[in-house]
């Protein structure tokens, strides 16, 4: 035992500097949420696109931007991305969120650090980034242990972190979810990371069609996702969440409607517009409807889009009796003042 004493000491020598990077936020669990419901053969569509193939082979460190409306999918893209990624080559990656729960997951410096953090694990224990073991003696030699790092010491950490491999690729999902002076800091941080490292560099980011997020990534790879690139995982979606209702018995009346399922698949597939978070809006609608007719008069009303959706929704509580319009709107208010905090 005595004798592997000084090699064990040397193996945690060298991964103190890997452990002084903070993990601040539980990423896996996010990926895992993400990929939650996700249909097979889902997504394809986007791995076998002109420009995502293209993106994917350049020999050049790119940046690949795919936006679309809210409710499109593109958390779910991302998680296919993300797999379809891991299983060949290095990657690090983070969905951001604006949940007031998760205030960490909206800002710049803990969404470096995180991947920071991963891809310093990727890396072998006797090759951790030289910019990485100095930030770790400052530490020691300060006497305060370990510290958040701040933003530019975490780009320049993942500058000299990229030279451990070939190619890294980098995902970040939602990062309009990110208030807009914490996104842009990130974006030029990524885009840094982009222009200084020497081996190979590949950024995804996933957002909504914000105007600041466009500017900011103007010279990367566009992909506006549109309502025919994702009609088939629309139709997939719908006639899965269709058949789980009826079998589950939420649809009224759901033996007798059998007839009626083809009609309402074709129905919500051709007025989605790509939105899946609209289908799982009508169908939480048309679940509490029990006559057939009826059913056929609420397909005349759809609403166009989450919108209008949303105000329908809000509209039937308020019509729904004095009472119960003061309790949502106190929940409603109470959910703002959440947001803000």
């Amino acid at each position: 035992m005595r004798e592997h004493e000084p090699h064990r000491k040397h193996h945690q020598a060298l991964c103190r500097p890997r452990r002084s990077v903070s993990w601040p936020v539980p990423y896996p669990s996010h990926r895992q949420n993400a990929c939650r419901g996700r249909l097979n053969g889902s997504g394809e569509w986007l791995l076998k696109h002109r420009e995502f193939i293209h993106w994917r082979g350049s020999s050049y460190s790119s940046v690949f931007w795919l936006h679309g409306i809210p409710g499109c999918g593109k958390t779910k893209l991302c998680s296919m991305v993300i797999d379809a990624i891991k299983s060949a080559e290095p990657i690090a990656y983070f969905y951001c969120t604006r949940d007031s729960r998760e205030l960490l997951r909206g800002k710049c410096s803990a969404i470096t650090q995180s991947l920071l953090r991963q891809t310093v694990a990727l890396c072998p224990t006797n090759m951790i980034p030289e910019a990485v073991r100095i930030a770790y003696k400052n530490m020691k030699d300060e006497g305060f242990g370990e510290r958040d790092l701040t933003e530019v010491e975490c780009g320049d950490m993942l500058v000299d972190a990229t030279k451990t491999f070939p190619s890294l690729t980098i995902v970040i999902n939602a990062v309009d979810e990110c208030d807009e002076d914490e996104r842009t800091a990130l974006i030029h941080l990524l885009k840094r990371v982009r222009d200084k490292s020497e081996n190979l560099v590949k950024i995804f980011i996933s957002s909504r069609d914000d105007i600041d997020i466009m500017t900011s990534l103007a010279d990367a790879v566009d992909k506006r996702i549109r309502a025919d690139d994702n009609i088939d995982d629309i139709g997939r979606f719908v006639y899965h969440k269709v058949g789980a209702l009826m079998d589950l018995r939420d649809l009224k009346y759901g033996i007798r409607m059998q007839g009626l399922r083809e009609e309402i698949i074709n129905v919500l597939t051709s007025k989605a517009q790509g939105m899946f978070r609209w289908v799982g809006i009508q169908l939480e609608t048309l679940k509490w409807i029990k006559l057939d007719e009826d059913l056929r008069t609420q397909f005349g009303q759809l609403p166009d889009n989450l919108n209008d959706s949303y105000q329908e929704i809000y509209d039937r509580i308020s019509s729904a009796g004095k009472n119960a319009k003061l309790l949502s709107d106190s929940v409603f208010q109470w959910l703002m003042y959440g947001k803000e905090t």
